[in-house]
């Protein structure tokens, strides 16, 4: 009878552990009946709607924690409405799921005040011939211009496009710029518009030592090749023909260029070297002098102003040196070496 009640009590033990198990089993199911399955909830500085969808046993509540952030429960998903952020600054929001006994956070987040545009460098060119660009320009507060008092330069704000117009340089001009200011919020933003002829022909005083000294002249040519020109020069050390290139608005003078057989032995050439004011030399194809294409105050002459670019490892380019070669090779002995040229067209 003894070992009954013992049994007895061991199932009742049993049972109670049993059903204590399935109760905890049972809270774990409710715990994990709410869930968020997606959610967009990233916004741009105007706002806008976003929405949470989630899966849930029982009714579902929602609340923002912030009033630019407001909240709509239809059906398994959440509207997420954003105002306009006039900051500068971003924000961020929680949106609170509730469902019986559960609870989930979902963040929001929001940019500030930042201007969308792509006015991205403050420098913008136009060829000789004028025309137009447009760029994109978007803000929550009023956009305003000023400084467009050159006649040659308009604009036009439509919706969120702005375009630029310029008229046809006159034949007289190489260059003109303007600069003109957009303010919107509490930004005050400067940008200038530059139009330029690039075209580089005809002739050039030349000048060494930053312009102290004239060497000569030179004539600029185009040449069937896009974008490389023949320069001639007259009065320099060795008065040959040879090749610059114009890559955007810079002009570039490569080297290991062979321009002729030596005065002193026609058995042996000049190439044209890169220098380096502490004397080193290379003919590396790759080696550049490079000049902006820029011109003088009134805009009527290209001018020139070559320098080091740093694409001569260690070195510096100072200038070029006509060398001698022997067997193809620099002999080091050359006829001169021109440095900080300028060339300002006649």
């Amino acid at each position: 009878m003894r070992m009954k009640k013992i049994y007895s009590m061991i199932a009742l033990l049993a049972f109670c552990i049993g059903f204590a198990g399935c109760s905890d089993d049972d809270d774990n199911a409710v715990q994990q009946a709410l869930k968020v399955t997606s959610a967009d909830l990233e916004f741009d500085f105007d706002g806008g709607t976003g929405t949470i969808e989630f899966t849930a046993l029982q009714a579902v509540t929602a609340v923002s924690s912030a009033e630019w952030c407001t909240v709509e429960v239809s059906g398994n998903a959440v509207k997420v409405t954003v105002a306009n952020n006039p900051r500068m600054e971003s924000r961020s929001a929680v949106v609170t799921l509730a469902s019986g006994t559960e609870t989930t956070e979902v963040p929001v987040y929001q940019k500030g005040d930042i201007l969308d545009t792509t006015l991205v460098d403050p420098d913008i060119t136009f060829d000789r011939e004028g025309g137009d660009m447009t760029f994109r320009v978007k803000s929550n507060w009023d956009i305003e211009f000023s400084g467009f008092d050159q006649p040659w330069l308009t604009y036009t704000l439509e919706g969120d496009v702005l375009t630029l117009h310029t008229e046809a340089l006159p034949d007289d001009k190489k260059y003109r710029s303007c600069t003109f200011r957009m303010v919107t919020g509490i930004r005050d933003m400067s940008y200038t518009v530059t139009q330029l002829d690039r075209n580089i022909v005809g002739e050039y005083n030349c000048y060494t030592d930053g312009g102290a000294n004239g060497y000569g002249t030179c004539v600029i040519e185009a040449t069937e090749t896009a974008n490389r020109y023949k320069v001639t020069p007259t009065g320099s050390a060795y008065d040959a023909p040879y090749e610059i290139t114009v890559r955007g608005t810079e002009v570039v003078i490569n080297f290991g260029q062979i321009l002729g057989p030596a005065p002193s032995n026609p058995e042996e050439n000049i190439v044209l070297c890169a220098y380096d004011a502490t004397g080193r030399l290379t003919w590396g194809t790759t080696v550049e002098y490079v000049a902006p294409i820029s011109y003088n105050e009134d805009g009527t002459k290209v001018r020139l102003v070559f320098g080091d670019n740093g694409t001569w490892s260690g070195q510096h380019v100072d200038g070029f040196y006509y060398s001698i070669t022997e067997n193809k090779n620099p002999t080091g002995s050359g006829l001169a070496a021109p440095v900080n040229l300028i060339w300002e067209s006649k």
